[in-house]
């Protein structure tokens, strides 16, 4: 079955589904209380300015009362007078690296761009002023295509965190504890319904984080969809404690 297949049964059976209103922009016309700001217009508001403009996804808050953050010399000033969506994740507050494009990041990484949009639309000493013309929205104000790239996006993402939660549901975490004297040590207690589960290292597919320590129940073992488990070193196949 190819990832695509994989990844449409998985959106089928997890009812996944993102507004692309709620992801990307806030709809398709202006109201009439909003602006529409050209970059040569959005640039005039930099961190130096009496009144202190920034864009995320295209959309123009003041942060006017955040001047200890976006003002002159301050760490974040490089965000004000420009969209510097793709910096939120990246980290990267070069002259170069304040852009607003979010190719080729990952689906948690936009994740994390839409997060903090969301801080600014709910943050109350940073007013909405409207949309930045460009990338995002066209000069009506209207939702670019690029809107479609971030909802698949997210898209993706929830998918991904739906999985995950029914993964550590199927495959607990291990209870676990350092001391001095023993180091580390995991161990799985037996559930109610008197399951005797055992310390694995658990891997899930088409992961790139690393493996976790999971509870598995030997009698079902893993399915080869779901990932894949290797015994810790120096710890009984059917221990339910291990020492690391």
């Amino acid at each position: 079955m190819t990832s695509f297949s994989r990844f449409a049964i998985l959106m089928a059976l997890l009812g996944a589904a993102v507004s692309e209103e709620d992801t990307a922009g806030r709809g398709d016309c202006p109201s009439q209380s909003e602006r529409l700001l050209t970059r040569e217009e959005l640039a005039i508001y930099h961190a130096g300015h009496e009144h202190i403009f920034l864009a995320i996804l295209g959309e123009v808050y003041n942060v006017t009362n955040g001047k200890q953050y976006y003002g002159t010399g301050m760490g974040y000033a490089g965000f004000s007078g420009t969209d510097g969506s793709r910096s939120f994740v990246t980290g990267n507050f070069s002259n170069g690296g304040i852009v607003d494009d979010l190719d080729a990041l990952s689906p948690e990484e936009v994740a994390g761009v839409v997060g903090w949009r969301d801080f600014y639309r709910n943050e109350d000493k940073y007013p909405y002023i409207g949309k930045l013309i460009g990338r995002y929205f066209d000069e009506n104000g209207g939702n670019t295509p690029y809107h479609g790239i971030i909802a698949q996006q997210m898209e993706l993402h929830e998918t991904k965190q739906r999985l995950a939660a029914l993964l550590k549901k199927k495959y607990p975490k291990c209870n676990s504890k350092w001391t001095q004297k023993t180091g580390k040590q995991v161990w799985c207690t037996t559930t109610a319904k008197n399951i005797a589960r055992v310390p694995r290292k658990f891997t899930a597919n088409e992961s790139t984080k690393k493996p976790r320590c999971a509870c598995i129940d030997l009698a079902k073992g893993v399915e080869a969809a779901d990932g894949a488990i290797d015994t810790y070193e120096n710890c009984k196949p059917d221990a339910q404690k291990c020492f690391l």
